[in-house]
């Protein structure tokens, strides 16, 4: 897997190198010290991959970027990142003039499709558990709210009765 350092991925997404290493140093972004501190820090194709994900500003100037020597990635980065259909109808060359195949940009929109469609699938159940619950609550508190009234009922019975 190719691994870009601090400085690829500044000029990539247009910031400061030093915004990168506070990115790393935060958690917000994952790398991998290098053996010497002179090395540096690498950062994998994935761990960028999830750092655009969760940084939608950043994803789309990689988009705007894929023309450059290290916007060549982009095209594998951009289909994680929401933006390949984007670029695609933008910049059919760029996609061309890319690293990755289209065969293997449609095979991990596919693995992306299947993932995000089981996440759906998923939470649709946790909804449907969740509603089913709610609705068991609604029930108790109403029968709560029945007996409070019928308590409070009999109390001013028995007191005016008395």
């Amino acid at each position: 897997m190719e691994t870009y350092s601090v400085k690829d991925i500044a000029d990539l997404l247009k910031t400061n190198p030093e915004t990168v290493r506070r990115w790393i140093r935060s958690g917000k972004l994952k790398a991998t010290r290098g053996a010497s501190r002179k090395e540096g820090s690498s950062i994998s194709t994935n761990d960028l991959l999830k750092f655009l994900q969760e940084n939608a500003k950043y994803a789309g100037i990689v988009a705007s970027a894929a023309s450059t020597p290290i916007g060549a990635m982009s095209a594998a980065l951009l289909g994680a990142a929401g933006g390949i259909a984007a670029l695609k109808s933008r910049n059919e060359q760029a996609i061309e003039n890319s690293t990755a195949t289209q065969y293997q940009i449609c095979a991990y929109l596919n693995d992306e499709i299947q993932r995000l469609s089981e996440s759906i699938e998923q939470k649709e159940t946790i909804a449907s558990q969740l509603k089913a619950e709610i609705e068991r609550d609604k029930a108790k508190i109403d029968e709560m709210r029945g007996a409070i009234l019928q308590l409070s009922q009999e109390e001013k019975t028995k007191c005016i009765g008395g």
